[in-house]
């Protein structure tokens, strides 16, 4: 699982659904409180932005992969679900993270684990052999 570190303390990344009922609740609480933040109201809309962020993250991968130059965009919830993560990343470390706190913390505050390199002999087992990449018919033999 991947981490962070924030203000000196590391965190594992929380899933949340994860999360307490209680806390599902609190937050739902939160979230009404302050429409001047967000069009988020309940746990579920929180979990349709982090599954339509998940989705454009795929499609960027997938475009980038084909060569095709991809412009960052941004969901515009995307800072709620950042905020939202890293207190369940608190909550998720025993810490006692109140929803007043939410939001408190710069990105340039966090420093991603790094990730991890793939295996030089993961997967060869499984892979097919390489095919010769000259199918022109050369001389050669």
């Amino acid at each position: 699982m991947s981490g962070f570190t924030l203000q000196g303390t590391h965190y594992e990344v929380a899933d949340l659904r994860d999360l307490k009922v209680i806390d599902q609740v609190r937050l739902e609480r939160w979230l009404a409180k302050h429409p001047d933040l967000t069009d988020l109201r309940s746990f579920e809309d929180l979990l349709a932005v982090e599954h339509e962020l998940v989705a454009m993250e795929a499609a960027r991968q997938v475009a980038a992969r084909g060569g095709a130059e991809v412009p960052e965009s941004h969901h515009p919830e995307e800072n709620v679900l950042w905020m939202v993560g890293v207190w369940a990343a608190k909550l998720q470390a025993g810490e006692a993270a109140p929803l007043d706190d939410l939001g408190r913390f710069s990105y340039r505050d966090i420093e991603w684990d790094p990730e991890p390199e793939p295996d030089a002999d993961e997967g060869k087992a499984e892979a097919a052999p390489d095919l010769p990449r000259d199918r022109g018919g050369s001389d050669e033999a």
